[in-house]
C-alpha cells in the first residue's frame, strides 16, 4: 500500500474539507491494540492505544491510532494515515488515483 497521508492530527481541529475529498464513508472499524509498549511523555505511565480503520468509496483508507496515558494525567495525542487500496483491472494491480 502507499503511503498517501501521515500526519499527527488533533481530531478536534479536521478541516472539513478532509471528508470530500476521501468520498462516501464505507465501512469504519475500531479496536484496541493489545501490544503497544510505549510510555508516556509527561509522567512515563503505559500508554494506551485505540486503532480506528476507515474505508472510503474512492479506494482510501485511513487509519488514526489513539494513543492517551494509562493514568489520568490528562497526556493523548494521535497519529493519522490516508493510504490507498491496490485495485484488480484486467489481471494488472495498481493504485486508484483520487
Amino acid at each position: 500500500m502507499k503511503d498517501y497521508h501521515n500526519e499527527r492530527v488533533d481530531p478536534s481541529r479536521r478541516r472539513p474539507s478532509d471528508e470530500p475529498v476521501l468520498g462516501d464513508l464505507i465501512a469504519v472499524t475500531s479496536s484496541d491494540i493489545l501490544d503497544y509498549f510505549a510510555k508516556c511523555p509527561h509522567c512515563g505511565y503505559a500508554i494506551q492505544a485505540t486503532e480506528t480503520v476507515k474505508t472510503y468509496s474512492r479506494g482510501l483508507i485511513e487509519r488514526t491510532i489513539y494513543h492517551t496515558c494509562g493514568l489520568p494525567c490528562g497526556w493523548h495525542d494521535s497519529t493519522r494515515a490516508i493510504m490507498e487500496v491496490p485495485r484488480r483491472d484486467n489481471d494488472r494491480t495498481r493504485f486508484r488515483v483520487s
